[in-house]
């Protein structure tokens, strides 16, 4: 049991008797933390070891890192759009000139044509004529 100092005792006795009161729970606290601690099985323990804090160095250098990927991965997507684009203009452009020459190729007007039926009709005509068959148009 604790043990008071009697009354009318010195004020520095009773100080000190309360500091070594102190002293000893303290101990007596830090050996059945160690012992409780000593009994934890493994399996409850933490497998993994804490994470290390990084260096200011270490995170500038990550930053930099972070950067430099998502400006390589920005440019490769610039160089892909840009070359989709342009094989998009290059298609456009033969399509343009398919449609020129074939605007540009001369069609036949109805005269022609009624002129090349004309003939054709003048050449069965008379190559029925020669063979001696009766001609009706």
């Amino acid at each position: 049991m604790e043990q008071f100092p009697q009354e009318g005792a010195e004020g520095v006795n009773v100080i000190h008797n309360l500091i070594h009161q102190l002293n000893l729970s303290a101990r007596r606290a830090v050996e059945q933390g160690q012992q409780s601690s000593e009994t934890i099985p493994p399996q409850l323990q933490p497998l993994t070891k804490p994470k290390k804090k990084k260096t200011i160095a270490e995170v500038k250098a990550d930053a930099a890192r972070k950067t430099r990927e998502k400006r390589a991965l920005n440019a490769e997507i610039a160089r892909l759009k840009k070359e989709e684009d342009q094989r998009n203009r290059q298609k456009r452009l033969e399509e343009r000139r398919r449609e020129v020459e074939e605007l540009s190729q001369p069609e036949e007007t109805e005269e022609e044509r009624q002129e090349v039926i004309d003939n054709q009709e003048e050449i069965i005509i008379e190559s029925r004529e020669e063979a001696g068959e009766p001609t009706t148009t």
